[in-house]
């Protein structure tokens, strides 16, 4: 295990009995997914993503995606606001076929350890349950205790019995997840999503979704016709640019009026389009341009324009 810098001033917001994370830093308690490497060093790229999925996950529409490269491990971090000192819950739904741990960084009083006071960490390696969504309880799996900067554990057992019962002068620093590539040849990915940690009577419930789309952008349309005056039977050419400028998005052609009547239509290409439409009967027409909407702009609507047909 790669040891961590010990950060012990805790953020100053508290723990909230639902919180639903959509990106990392600030006041999600969750600080950004940060790489370490294994004894043999491999080479990225790790990432820790907010992403929908997969499958349906426990809450929400989404999950923590962690993915370590052979021979790395990515990590996530929650500082505990008020450094707990006893834990009640401890549970987190998993899917995928990478292998992750849990870790706790906690000060474990010389009480417990029969020696000075240390820091210690407390983490568990799992293969993962595969592709679905099952629930692991993390205070009675066997997890194995190891002196802060040591690479040998000194005691296993359950996270319960390793804090000791209650935790009377003890305290929880911070709560991790991990992808984990040392000694693997291929990269190592897990969802997470769902993590329930009760302590001191709190009870936080963290739901990791994928931030929201923005609002599509605003649009706008420009059209005009090639000749304002055509004979009966030929073709009307309209040509026009939207703003922003857009591709593969269908450009229709109307004919104003109570019940507006379409013509023709065409694709957008690079902001430009041309619309051609035979007309056969005499008479003005008041016409105008639309542009659909996609995702990530809305539609618009053209000033009309009149043609006439003689």
């Amino acid at each position: 295990m790669v040891a961590l810098p010990i950060a012990v001033t805790p953020p100053a917001h508290a723990l909230d009995e639902n919180r639903v994370v959509t990106s990392f830093g600030g006041s999600s308690g969750w600080a950004d997914p940060v790489t370490w490497p294994c004894p043999t060093a491999g080479a990225g790229p790790s990432a820790g993503t907010l992403v929908s999925g997969p499958g349906t996950p426990p809450l929400g529409s989404g999950s923590l995606q962690l993915q370590a490269a052979p021979n790395q491990q990515l990590e996530l971090q929650l500082m505990m606001p008020r450094n707990p000192t006893g834990m009640t819950d401890f549970t987190v739904d998993a899917y995928g076929s990478g292998t992750w741990a849990a870790r706790v960084l906690a000060y474990i009083p010389a009480a417990t350890t029969g020696g000075a006071p240390t820091w210690l960490y407390d983490y568990v390696t799992y293969p993962s349950s595969g592709l679905s969504w099952s629930t692991v309880n993390l205070l009675t799996s066997v997890w194995y205790r190891f002196p802060y900067g040591s690479p040998n554990y000194d005691g296993s057992g359950s996270l319960t019995s390793l804090l000791g019962t209650g935790l009377p002068s003890g305290a929880v620093i911070n709560i991790s997840f991990m992808a984990v590539g040392c000694n693997l040849a291929t990269a190592q990915t897990v969802h997470l999503d769902k993590v329930i940690i009760g302590y001191d009577g709190n009870r936080q419930i963290t739901d990791f979704d994928p931030p929201p789309a923005p609002a599509p952008a605003a649009a706008t349309v420009t059209a005009k016709p090639a000749k304002k005056v055509v004979k009966a039977g030929g073709k009307v050419v309209v040509k026009g640019t939207t703003t922003p400028a857009r591709s593969g998005v269908k450009a229709t052609l109307w004919r104003a009026g109570k019940k507006p009547k379409s013509l023709a239509s065409a694709t957008v290409d690079n902001g430009s389009f041309k619309i051609a439409k035979k007309l056969k009967k005499k008479g003005k027409y008041q016409l105008y341009v639309t542009i659909d909407a996609d995702a990530t702009t809305q539609s618009a609507t053209s000033s009309t324009f009149r043609v006439r047909v003689k």
